[in-house]
């Protein structure tokens, strides 16, 4: 969504609530459709619930006009309002049988809720930004990989360098064991010298880590904007990093 539509929403919200509920219909259909296909309701439920979650909205408004701090853009908002509502209708059946949705914990608030959405907008920003890298992004996320002393396996290597073999590779790992004791200039080092055999280059392991270091500054300045909108260092890049990659990483066979 543009800042300009969010713009127009928070003018609504303040002025107009009613007519932004009417805006949101399509959004309230497809979360709805979401519950439906994760069998939370029936298909035929579709126009009850519709009906509840508009009337639960309708009460919810004047909290919603008073609580809501722009932390998030106000569809983003809405939505998880609208999943909790549905929630809510769920945990209210006899049967008291839910099944919530992959992406919304039943047990949290809508403020925690919209701090987990939030989170992963970010993870999403620094993984747009990797891509802009193009032919760099499988050398740069490898790169990052083992700064952060991350798990990985033939196939990050693969990805960067489609020519590596299994003996370069097994060779590479001799060189850095003990992976998580070794400071980052032997790793480095190490690195370097595959880089140059793989890219027919001569270059230092110095300039290495002055790329890798740009190319750090450069994911801070893009996550946090221009003008500045958020405060990351090299020290929470890190951490959103992991949390972005560690999960992909982790099902692979690890090494260390």
């Amino acid at each position: 969504m543009s800042v300009g539509s969010n713009h127009l929403e928070l003018k609504l919200l303040k002025e107009e609530p009613h007519q932004l509920i009417l805006a949101y219909q399509g959004l309230i259909d497809i979360i709805i459709k979401q519950f439906i296909r994760n069998n939370c309701f029936g298909y035929y439920e579709f126009e009850e619930v519709k009906q509840r979650v508009n009337e639960e909205l309708l009460n919810k408004l004047p909290k919603i006009q008073s609580q809501y701090s722009g932390k998030s853009l106000l569809k983003t908002y809405f939505s998880v309002v609208i999943r909790n509502i549905c929630n809510g209708l769920i945990r209210k059946r006899e049967d008291n049988q839910f099944v919530p949705l992959n992406d919304v914990d039943i047990g949290k608030s809508d403020d925690d809720v919209i701090n987990t959405i939030l989170f992963q907008e970010e993870i999403n920003k620094l993984k747009f930004a990797i891509n802009l890298y193009y032919c760099q992004k499988e050398k740069l996320l490898l790169c990052l990989k083992l700064k952060y002393r991350m798990p990985f396996d033939f196939k990050d290597f693969k990805g960067a360098f489609r020519q590596i073999t299994m003996k370069d590779f097994e060779l590479f790992k001799q060189k850095i064991h003990p992976y998580n004791e070794n400071p980052d200039i032997v790793l480095l080092s190490v690195l370097t010298d595959i880089f140059n055999k793989l890219e027919s280059k001569n270059n230092t392991p110095d300039a290495l880590r002055k790329w890798l270091k740009q190319k750090i500054n450069e994911l801070i300045d893009v996550l946090n904007g221009s003008p500045p909108t958020s405060k990351y260092n090299e020290e929470t890049l890190q951490i959103l990093f992991e949390k972005a990659f560690y999960n992909e990483t982790e099902i692979k066979q690890k090494v260390y």
